[in-house]
Parts: structure tokens; C-alpha cells; sequence
């Protein structure tokens, strides 16, 4: 996933966990964390900041056929889930908070597939306090940890 600015460049990244477990429906979660790993691979600053802001996406759109121009923000919903900003180098892990009621809704809308509760997915768009663009990858979500 390529993330942030470099003067008019910008890079904005789609993300959706699929198949999260389908019995912590009730789940009281207490903290989201979400680990992403930084790629070594920049656009143009290696020591620049890279900052962005974590929203849901309001749609079921196909994301495989996701592109920049239809990613509008009709698509992107209104509340900020999570927030990064700083100097990824070398191979280094990030782990951002995420809003716990949305993650919630994810395990909802898991364990039921008619439920009002949906999971369409995160977007990742870049804030005025990014000077760089860099690339992230997240491994397969598997540590659970629900109380």
C-alpha cells in the first residue's frame, strides 16, 4: 500500500479484513490495533513524514476495482477511526489505535450477513501534514484477541 504526499503526488490506500471469526458477535472490544509494516520503499523523501487518517468506507464497493476517481467522499465516511503520523525507516512496525465500536460492527456484520452492521473496508487518505509517500504492508490477520 503506497500512503501520504510529495508536493501535487497523492497516494491514498484501501484496505478490508476478510473473514474474521463469526463468534465474537458480542464481544465487548477494549482496544483495536493495526499493525502495518513499513516496506522500505519511499517516493522521494526518505526521512520525510508520512501522515494520514483512517476512515470507513460507506459502500460494498469491489475493491479490486477500486480506482483513484471513483474513490470519492461519498465513499468515505465522515468519522476518523484512526490516525498515523511520523518517520517509518527501515522495516519498522507501526501500530495504529482504531475506533473500537468499528471493529465492533466488523464482527457484527462477520457473524451475521443480514445484520444493519457492515464492513466495506478502511481507507487510508493522506493529511496536509505528509512530505512523503511510502509503502506499507499488512500481514494476515490472525492474532485475535477478544474478550
Amino acid at each position: 500500500m503506497l500512503i501520504g504526499k510529495y508536493q501535487s503526488y497523492e497516494s491514498r490506500s484501501v484496505l478490508k479484513f476478510n473473514s474474521l471469526p463469526t463468534t465474537y458477535d458480542s464481544a465487548f472490544v477494549i482496544s483495536a490495533q493495526l499493525k502495518l509494516t513499513y516496506n522500505d520503499y519511499y517516493f522521494r523523501d526518505s526521512l520525510g513524514i508520512t501522515s494520514f487518517n483512517i476512515y470507513s468506507l460507506t459502500d460494498t464497493t469491489t475493491l479490486s476495482a477500486l480506482t483513484y476517481d471513483v474513490l470519492t467522499p461519498a465513499l468515505i465516511g465522515s468519522n476518523m477511526i484512526g490516525v498515523y503520523s511520523g518517520t517509518p525507516v527501515d522495516s519498522v512496525k507501526i501500530s495504529i489505535p482504531i475506533d473500537t465500536f468499528t471493529v465492533r460492527t466488523w464482527l457484527k456484520a462477520a457473524a451475521n450477513s443480514s445484520s444493519t452492521y457492515k464492513n466495506n473496508g478502511i481507507v487510508f487518505i493522506p493529511n496536509a501534514s505528509s512530505s512523503t509517500i511510502k509503502s506499507f504492508f499488512h500481514r494476515e490477520f490472525n492474532n485475535y484477541r477478544f474478550t
